[in-house]
């Protein structure tokens, strides 16, 4: 496998795909981390740091097959990250980017056939040096999912499922991966602008913000509405249900998922460390929103 980026989910996939999984993977890296990882992927787990081996690289190999390339980046970065991939020899670009469900840009570029969207179940941050302070989220909150952009179930699919779940990330395949990107997309921007409207509130506090809840759970409730009226059902089913709950109920459950300490590690500290990217997701997002806009009900994958 090659991955390019090697942030906080780049390189907590490189490192578990290689130790975990057993998978030969070489890390794309750039700038500064290219140094911080010269002497392995340094990784702290249960209070030790270990030291992965993956091959670090600065740009992709046009001599070498890979099975899959996994492309973790901000959307911001992904015009230039998916450029870069496109000329790896692979048949299957894996793009672990956070996005409003449109592929269309993205096929065109990457070529017919090769694009495999997925969602990374993970976060955490980098420490002092580059140590990878990062793990998968559990599967209750979220699992990494990947699906083909045209529904099938493929070969391809089910095998990296496999590895993904051999490298210890809790894991699901959709036959909806657009509608679950869009769905996505619709939720967490309206969750991180009630974040970083709240200041330098810690999470405990921006879940106490009743205001803020309540704002981010219209915010959401009303975009799902959207979505519905353009023909596109919330997936999974659990965020169409939280749509069609009093707004006074909605906020409290997203009050609950920023309460814990989890609430900081996947939620907070993203959505204040990614504010360009939060920004360019509410964008696209509402492009997308707007096309669907005044169209008559349909069935979309």
């Amino acid at each position: 496998m090659l991955v390019v980026g090697a942030g906080v989910i780049g390189s907590l996939y490189a490192a578990k795909l290689a130790a975990a999984a057993g998978c030969e993977v070489s890390l794309v890296a750039r700038g500064r981390r290219v140094a911080e990882l010269a002497g392995g992927l340094r990784i702290r787990e249960a209070g030790e740091i270990d030291t992965v081996p993956v091959r670090v690289l600065t740009d992709v190999p046009r001599d070498e097959d890979f099975d899959y390339v996994l492309v973790a980046v901000r959307l911001e970065q992904a015009g230039a990250a998916l450029r870069l991939a496109a000329g790896a020899r692979s048949p299957s670009i894996v793009t672990m980017i956070n996005c409003a469900g449109d592929y269309a840009g993205w096929i065109e570029l990457l070529g017919k056939g090769r694009l495999l969207p997925a969602f990374p179940g993970a976060a955490g941050w980098l420490g002092e040096g580059g140590v990878l302070n990062a793990r998968a989220t559990p599967a209750g909150m979220q699992r990494t999912t990947l699906g083909e952009p045209h529904g099938a179930r493929t070969g391809r699919v089910r095998i990296l499922a496999a590895q993904l779940r051999a490298a210890g990330f809790p894991t699901a395949m959709s036959n909806r991966m657009s509608a679950w990107q869009l769905t996505h997309a619709a939720f967490v921007s309206a969750l991180a602008d009630a974040i970083n409207a709240a200041g330098d509130a810690d999470h405990r506090q921006v879940a106490d913000n009743r205001g803020l809840m309540e704002d981010a759970a219209r915010t959401f409730r009303d975009r799902v509405r959207r979505m519905r009226r353009g023909g596109i059902r919330a997936t999974p089913a659990k965020f169409e249900l939280l749509s069609l709950l009093p707004v006074r109920v909605s906020a409290d459950i997203l009050a609950a998922l920023l309460r814990p300490e989890s609430g900081d590690w996947m939620m907070v500290r993203h959505a204040r460390s990614a504010r360009a990217e939060m920004d360019t997701l509410r964008e696209s997002l509402e492009a997308r929103l707007a096309t669907l806009d005044g169209k008559a009900p349909r069935v979309t994958p």
